[in-house]
């Protein structure tokens, strides 16, 4: 089986190359300057080698989206409708990655594949837009995951390295004012470790079963408990100092859905890869120390 990747963000490509490399070898991903390649590149490379496409599209936060969101649409609705035309031209699969932020957060309980969308931002609006068409490709397959994380860089590599700082800092600077890390307390959601993403995807595309698919890692969180296990993990916890922040209490809830829990009716199908989320996070944790020991070993013998 041919998979391209079409992701902006070359860590998250690389990662999801790693994760299927377990299972195929004819692996493609976007260039390091994908963003800035004219998108018929990618449109004659599906129509001539017919793969199976997996698209993102650059902007996948909300915050990214409220402030860019010209390019929020392109790169989210009208490239992906482009690359979408292709596979149908190519006869070949498309798997587009959503986002729960396609509904508004009011249901009060856990959002399955056919709830009915209700964005409250850019982002989550311009991904319906392009689901919508997706839908009607009898090809077409729509993934929207829990919060990802897994690459080079992701959110939680990112607040560990910042809790470091920060302990460094508090510790030799005792009488200025120390330092925090800013995290959110009330946004409720499902996080998703990024080789269990591509197992999914890799396992529903087998299926041969095109549609919407939720997929998540077992468990709410918020962004307080995924860095406070972090950190907890990594014996940084007792010297890390939060700011706690409500986006219920703050014009960002306008645009930030409060409750954006996942479930799925697939889940008790043989394609789903199912786990709870302490699960997911130790694997991650394991490999990150593995690699870390590595480098150790091969800078001690250079």
């Amino acid at each position: 089986m041919k998979i391209l990747i079409l992701e902006s963000n070359i860590h998250v490509a690389s990662a999801l190359e790693k994760a299927f490399d377990s299972f195929e070898r004819d692996i493609a991903i976007a260039p390091k300057d994908y963003n800035s390649k004219p998108i018929t590149v990618f449109e004659d490379y599906i129509k001539s080698l017919k793969p199976v496409v997996i698209y993102r599209g650059s902007i996948n936060s909300v915050y990214a989206g409220e402030r860019n969101k010209d390019i929020c649409d392109i790169t989210n609705t009208t490239n992906a409708l482009r690359i979408l035309e292709a596979c149908k031209e190519a006869n070949c699969p498309f798997v587009y990655i959503s986002s729960a932020n396609v509904f508004d957060g009011k249901k009060g309980a856990e959002y399955i594949e056919t709830d009915i969308p209700h964005p409250i931002n850019n982002m989550g609006r311009a991904k319906l837009k392009a689901e919508n068409e997706v839908k009607k490709y009898e090809n077409g397959y729509i993934v929207r995951p829990g919060w990802i994380y897994g690459f080079t860089g992701d959110m939680i590599a990112k607040t560990c390295n910042t809790a470091i700082d920060n302990i460094e800092y508090n510790q030799a600077n005792p009488n200025k004012k120390p330092r925090k890390i800013l995290v959110n307390i009330n946004i409720r959601a499902n996080s998703i470790y990024l080789k269990d993403l591509a197992y999914n995807i890799y396992f529903m595309i087998l299926s041969k079963k095109p549609g919407i698919y939720h997929f998540f890692n077992v468990g709410e969180v918020t962004k307080l408990n995924l860095y406070k296990y972090a950190l907890d993990t990594f014996k940084l916890l007792d010297d890390t100092i939060f700011e706690e922040y409500d986006t219920d209490a703050s014009t960002d809830r306008l645009v930030n859905p409060s409750d954006i829990r996942l479930s799925s009716k697939y889940i008790e199908e043989p394609l789903y890869l199912n786990r709870c989320w302490q699960n997911a996070m130790d694997e991650y944790f394991f490999e990150l120390l593995q690699q870390d020991y590595i480098k150790k070993l091969k800078k001690k013998s250079q």
